[in-house]
């Protein structure tokens, strides 16, 4: 009997080390995997950014010199000329204020229209119906408005004709709202067009305008440069352009501080 226990121990602590060594063995096969694993990414990561910057200075190259995109030529033609400039500043603030308004997340100031119109109601034929009623400053929509209306106006026997009443003035403030971004939109594309400039030359030059003899002409250093910018690729003239955005504020406060 106490030879089969020792036995017994003998063969758990050996079936316990052998799992111990196997638990090792995976982890070790793990790491090892995960390792080879990360390595492989950070190759292909690095081989796919290249390729992409490759590719970037490809068609950046390829659409200046197709389009003739001088940059030599455009800041020549905003530095001699400041009318220009302040034109096509003032578009760019009138842009810049339709589409904050456009992208917006409210486009069309539909969440307070929904509530305004509510409060409309008051001064209809429903007058007496709604005089109550103190809606909130907005809706997320129109149907979740007419829900919180139903419910306020539970067991009126008018309600659907308030409803409907309802309906009318929200449509009718939406083609208010709609007219008057119809006409901003108008006005910042008489701005535009007040200010625009050439990004291709027109007439169209020829591709003999890149050589003076068997030189390379200014046309050709000056889009060689313009193709240069294009190549630092969008994230790189989104990041500067906000910061610039950003700055401008800044600028403009400390220049009130100081005139104080």
């Amino acid at each position: 009997m106490i030879t089969q226990i020792q036995a017994l121990k003998t063969d758990a602590a050996t079936a316990e080390k052998r799992a111990t060594e196997l638990v090792q063995s995976v982890r070790k096969a793990s790491d090892e995997f995960a390792f080879w694993f990360d390595a492989c990414m950070d190759r292909v990561s690095q081989r796919f950014t290249m390729q992409m910057r490759w590719w970037t200075v490809a068609i950046a190259i390829v659409t200046a010199f197709v389009v003739h995109l001088d940059a030599l030529r455009l800041i020549t033609q905003f530095w001699a000329d400041p009318t220009e400039r302040a034109e096509l500043v003032t578009a760019a603030d009138s842009m810049s204020r339709q589409a904050e308004m456009i992208l917006g997340s409210d486009r069309t100031g539909a969440p307070a229209l929904y509530a305004k119109a509510i409060s409309d109601l008051k001064g209809g034929s429903f007058a007496d119906a709604v005089k109550s009623l103190t809606p909130p400053a907005s809706f997320p929509s129109q149907p979740e408005a007419e829900t919180w209306l139903r419910t306020q106006l539970a067991g009126n026997p008018q309600i659907e004709a308030i409803i409907l009443q309802y309906r009318t003035l929200v449509t009718a403030g939406l083609r208010a709202n709609i007219s008057d971004l119809q006409a901003e939109f108008a006005a910042t594309k008489n701005n535009l067009e007040r200010a625009r400039f050439e990004l291709v030359p027109s007439p169209y030059p020829s591709w003999k305008s890149y050589w003076t003899g068997l030189r390379p002409s200014r046309h050709f250093w000056g889009t060689l440069a313009a193709a240069a910018l294009l190549s630092l690729g969008a994230p790189f003239w989104f990041n500067s352009l906000k910061s610039l955005t950003n700055l401008r504020p800044v600028l403009a406060q400390r220049q009130e501080a100081a005139q104080k």
